[in-house]
């Protein structure tokens, strides 16, 4: 390479050597000037639309003239000039039919430039002959296919992607198909609009109005778990997103899917979870697990969880049992201090999820001391009945819930209570059998497998249980079943934290 500045007429030699050895001969020349000849535009086979106006691009200076010639009979059509972007058009006169053109660049710094290409005039495919775009096509598609609305031999349909020629097939016939997707030249990809241009033998292609854009391939609508919640102010929710597919981002969103309501992952193809944010203002939410895939705008799929958020009571809850007898469900429970507190009420479900209210017991009122409170129900159940306490304040707007007991009628046996919940490393249960029975235990995650099972050999009255090394299972909610005789007891929902 050579970095130096030459100037017109200089005489330039070049010669070579290494080291030790003797000069060769030198090359002698004389510098002289050079300007491109400009481009004018045309279609591949160098033909311009009668009635069109001449167009093309130069690289000499923002200014300089450009004279179109008839390149049969050398005469001056008309003269431009380049724009600061490098293009030209000549204006006037438009092309006519049957003439042949070519360009020079007048006047530059190195004198006239020489002769651009030669193109010739052609008449235009009429545009009603161009048809539709068969919709819609998605990315993974093989082919783009479509209609012209008249048949012409050899007619030539070119397909754009954003504006780039994909591909192209001549037809006879009135309909078309292009392969797409065989190999990175015709490659299609969501979001891009495709068209088409439609050229007849010895004229001009015309560009179509039709258009379609490439859609995505949106994911799976996420399966999660839980669907429907009950939290304190202040909790997060964990929400388990089952078989999470690989490439997939799963976000937490609001309601009008405008904000996010926590973290978000990517699927893996197995189990993931995502924790939201913290609720921290009584309410029902409406949270949308939204799954997206980057191919393309508005790829994603969405389902929906309802979270309820209770407020944060003055109220200590110390204790909650019960016990059955002679088919009375005689609940108890204890508060350890109490604050603007409104009522209790006692719900009860025969499922474990859907609950509703059995009645209601009035506080005592404004307390720091231990107080202790009754309820008796009549269950028509021959199984598990669950309760819980719904504790409300003055205002009326927020409760809090007590954690859900159960009851079992026909067995005799009876799970007092289930500790601590949230649990870290180990479980204690609290049985009252009124005979000796043997007992399984098991801890299982919400899709039913089994993490932890433990057989035990009950002996009549109160029986203390533990399930331990529980310290490596993950963070979420299990479910510990009490089994009794092959027959599934109790059924009560726990919290690894």
């Amino acid at each position: 390479s050579l970095t130096t500045s030459l100037k017109l007429n200089q005489q330039l030699s070049i010669n070579s050597a290494t080291t030790g050895s003797c000069v060769s001969g030198s090359f002698t020349g004389t510098i002289s000037c050079y300007i491109a000849p400009p481009v004018i535009n045309a279609n591949s086979s160098g033909e311009v639309t009668t009635g069109a106006q001449i167009t093309g691009t130069s690289n000499a200076a923002a200014g300089t003239n450009i004279t179109v010639y008839n390149s049969s009979t050398s005469a001056v059509i008309g003269t431009t000039t380049v724009q600061p972007d490098g293009s030209w058009t000549l204006t006037s006169p438009t092309v006519t039919a049957s003439t042949s053109y070519n360009a020079k660049s007048i006047g530059t710094v190195c004198g006239n430039s020489n002769f651009s290409n030669t193109v010739s005039s052609a008449s235009a495919t009429v545009t009603a002959r161009c048809g539709t775009i068969t919709g819609p096509v998605n990315e993974g598609a093989t082919s783009v296919s479509g209609t012209v609305t008249t048949a012409v031999a050899n007619t030539v349909v070119n397909l754009y992607a954003d504006s780039i020629s994909i591909g192209f097939v001549t037809i006879s016939t009135t309909g078309w198909s292009i392969p797409v997707n065989t190999n990175l030249t015709n490659s299609i990809y969501s979001g891009a609009m495709l068209t088409i241009g439609i050229s007849e033998p010895s004229k001009t292609e015309v560009t179509c109005g039709a258009s379609v854009t490439v859609s995505c391939t949106s994911p799976a609508i996420p399966v999660i778990s839980p669907s429907t919640i009950v939290i304190t102010a202040g909790q997060t929710v964990t929400y388990i997103i089952t078989s999470a597919q690989s490439g997939i981002l799963y976000s937490l969103r609001d309601d009008a899917d405008a904000d996010n309501l926590g973290g978000s992952a990517f699927g893996t193809g197995s189990d993931i979870t995502v924790v939201s944010d913290p609720f921290n203002t009584a309410g029902t939410y409406t949270v949308k697990v939204k799954g997206t895939s980057f191919s393309g705008a508005d790829c994603e799929s969405i389902a929906s969880a309802t979270v309820t958020v209770t407020g944060v009571l003055p109220v200590g809850l110390s204790n909650f049992t019960g016990k059955y007898d002679n088919g009375i469900a005689k609940l108890k429970w204890t508060t350890s201090f109490e604050q603007n507190l409104y009522l209790f009420e006692i719900e009860r479900s025969y499922t474990g999820d859907n609950f509703y209210k059995v009645g209601s017991v009035n506080p005592a009122g404004n307390s720091q001391i231990n107080r202790n409170y009754t309820f008796n129900d009549s269950s028509k159940s021959s199984r598990i009945v669950y309760y819980r306490i719904k504790m409300i304040d003055n205002d009326r707007i927020n409760l809090k819930y007590s954690s859900v007991i159960n009851l079992s009628i026909n067995k005799g046996i009876m799970v007092n209570h289930i500790s601590p919940n949230p649990f870290l490393e180990s479980i204690n249960i609290n049985v009252d059998i009124v005979k000796d029975a043997a007992l399984v235990f098991k801890l299982n995650d919400m899709r039913g497998k089994t993490i932890k099972t433990l057989n035990y050999p009950g002996k009549k009255g109160l029986n203390n249980v533990r399930l331990s090394n529980l310290k490596n299972i993950s963070k979420g909610t299990y479910l510990v079943e009490l089994i009794a005789d092959g027959e599934i007891l109790n059924r009560q929902l726990i919290i690894k934290n």
